[in-house]
């Protein structure tokens, strides 16, 4: 791999997805493909499980915390973006799918939008099998101001990023 710049950079970040990390994987590599090129790096926190390994199997750099006990909210993103290279930085979790023609349309309105940081799109939660998930599906139909399409003071899951502007 180089370490030369590229117009994008997906980050996925995981702990324990061996499960669900193939699947991320395999969208984001076919939507970088479709965007036009760049890279995927798989931001790991020391997991347990088989998720290194499988992603192991896919053309993504990997990058892992040396130490578990640095394991907190943010670290994933962190990690990733110390190495990833795009000019665009799009950040999504282990258990997530990145659907068809959302970073082509992203990037042209951040090309058209200059004056914007960052591109959100609509996550819909798929596993209602625990509170957690149930509720947060629960807010997102309550119609959170951030959540609704305009302007907003921050861009929750999945979302495509000006690397300058973070």
């Amino acid at each position: 791999m180089t370490d030369a710049p590229c117009l994008l950079s997906v980050i996925i970040k995981a702990l324990d997805e061996e499960a669900h990390v193939a699947g991320a994987i395999r969208s984001a590599l076919l939507a970088v493909e479709a965007a036009g090129g760049g890279e995927v790096v798989l931001a790991d926190s020391c997991s347990r499980d088989r998720t290194v390994p499988v992603a192991a199997a896919y053309p993504v750099r990997i990058v892992q915390l040396l130490d578990p006990r640095e394991r907190c909210c943010g670290i994933g993103p962190q990690l990733g973006l110390q190495h990833a290279r795009g000019e665009y930085v799009y950040l999504m979790d282990g258990d997530m799918r990145l659907a068809p023609g959302f970073l082509e349309q992203a990037l042209a309105f951040l090309a058209q939008h200059p004056e914007v940081a960052g591109v959100g799109g609509r996550v819909v939660e798929r596993n209602q099998q625990n509170l957690e998930y149930r509720e947060r599906t629960r807010r997102m139909q309550a119609q959170e101001a951030h959540r609704q399409p305009g302007a907003v003071d921050r861009l929750d899951g999945g979302a495509l990023y000006r690397r300058r502007a973070i």
